[in-house]
């Protein structure tokens, strides 16, 4: 594209085709900026259908059986290390997780969730618990931002105090289609 474009309440412009910018000083919008080069976005969803059983005292991952149609720039696989969510680019990621679960005894405890980073670094502001009693349903979500390197990988674990927890699709529960468990990471900055 070479010439002048004006997009404003009154005057709309469509392209059919794509826009190749040819002046090389980039995009000039009505503020004044100047955009060289294009943002590198990244995002994904992965989730957990099925029920999962015997969370416990040690800190377990959740291992996730689905994901996101079209990931850009987060790997993950259902078939080798289904635990892990992958960025492929560096920057500062939103993330959030969702979990679905039931105690499984008498006694009250306390069900634990954490993301670790590459396998052993807590990341800060990612943890959250629940204290509920004998077969109680509750769910457990957070959300924060990380910072991430390109190839940095991310799990989603579950402990309890005492006893076991099970993380269980919400469906079993509500009838719908929820997962026990997801976590989304979007990339919101450099």
């Amino acid at each position: 594209f070479d010439g002048t474009a004006t997009f404003n309440s009154t005057n709309t412009t469509t392209f059919n085709q794509p826009i190749e910018i040819t002046n090389p000083s980039g995009i000039e919008f009505n503020d004044g900026t100047i955009q060289t080069t294009a943002a590198n976005s990244a995002h994904a969803t992965v989730y957990r259908l099925a029920t999962s059983t015997g969370f416990n005292t040690t800190w377990s991952s959740v291992s996730f059986t689905g994901g996101s149609v079209n990931p850009k720039n987060i790997s993950h696989s259902t078939s080798v290390n289904s635990e892990r969510i992958t960025a492929d680019i560096a920057g500062t990621y939103l993330i959030s997780y969702s979990i679905n679960a039931h105690n499984n005894d008498s006694n009250p405890h306390t069900t634990y969730s954490k993301v670790l980073k590459n396998g052993s670094t807590t990341l800060m502001n990612s943890g959250a618990l629940n204290a509920k009693v004998n077969d109680y349903r509750f769910h457990i979500q957070q959300s924060f931002t990380a910072e991430l390197a390109a190839s940095d990988y991310l799990e989603l674990q579950i402990a309890t105090d005492t006893e076991t927890t099970d993380i269980v699709p919400q469906q079993q529960y509500l009838g719908d289609d929820s997962s026990s468990a997801h976590i989304s990471i979007i990339r919101i900055g450099d």
